[in-house]
């Protein structure tokens, strides 16, 4: 799938940084838009009685996650042949991967269709429209973001993956694609109050749920997240407390 690039502007500074811009889809950018599904940020703000825009183009992980952040980072670098800014922020436990870029920030809300508000947004059709691989790579790149794995053990242990957006449209066509690669999956709607904030929240779910789905998962997704690459390992390698009925300590 060749992309229309007409309506890009590089600007002076992509000039010089050698911003380039891939006219066609592939499994790293796949991937990449899902990173950014899940995790990223397009801002394009017009200045106040100015007749020109701020293109703000940032990604922000949690900082145990910040090996994961390298790799977007090279990822990047690989795709538009530019790195992004990183901020350690330890008091906020976070890394923020950081960009100003017209070209780039044009490129995926414009090109790719990344809103700026994420209760909105979806699979972009880039995505839904092409190959079973590209879509894995998208789910992957999501996955690393917004999904989990964990364990649970009632009535026995078993291996969990769910991922979570206050975006309706995007849970169930993430579920949508989970089932052409037959993976049955579970939605859900969660209504929550915060007494500090004094509001209420809804987030939608898609769960993974036993060692059969998970597996299956792994086999055609998998994650380019380490941490879940390792926590993934540790389940299947202690697979056999699954028959038990009580939570060992190194679960608790």
């Amino acid at each position: 799938m060749e992309f229309d690039l007409s309506g890009i502007r590089l600007s002076n500074k992509d000039k010089h940084f050698g911003v380039i811009i891939p006219n066609k889809q592939s499994i790293k950018l796949a991937e990449l838009i899902g990173i950014m599904v899940g995790d990223g940020h397009v801002g394009i703000y017009q200045r106040p009685k100015k007749n020109h825009h701020r293109y703000d183009l940032n990604i922000t992980g949690n900082i145990k996650d910040e090996d994961h952040m390298d790799f977007v980072n090279e990822l990047f670098l690989d795709i538009f042949n530019v790195k992004l800014n990183k901020d350690i922020r330890m008091s906020q436990n976070c890394v923020v991967l950081r960009k100003q870029s017209r070209a780039i920030c044009q490129f995926f809300a414009n090109v790719i269709g990344i809103p700026n508000n994420k209760g909105n947004v979806s699979i972009p059709n880039c995505i839904l429209t092409s190959t079973k691989s590209i879509k894995a790579a998208f789910l992957r790149g999501l996955a690393d973001t917004d999904f989990c794995i964990t364990i649970r053990y009632k009535p026995n242990l078993y291996p969990v993956i769910h991922g979570t957006s206050k975006s309706q449209r995007l849970i169930e066509q993430c579920s949508m694609i989970f089932q052409d690669f037959g993976i049955n999956t579970h939605c859900c709607k969660e209504v929550q109050y915060h007494k500090n904030w004094h509001k209420t929240y809804t987030t939608y779910r898609v769960y993974l749920n036993g060692f059969k789905r998970v597996e299956r998962y792994m086999e055609l997704v998998g994650f380019s997240n380490k941490n879940k690459v390792l926590k993934y390992e540790e389940i299947i390698k202690n697979r056999n407390y699954s028959n038990i009925k009580h939570t060992p300590k190194k679960f608790l």
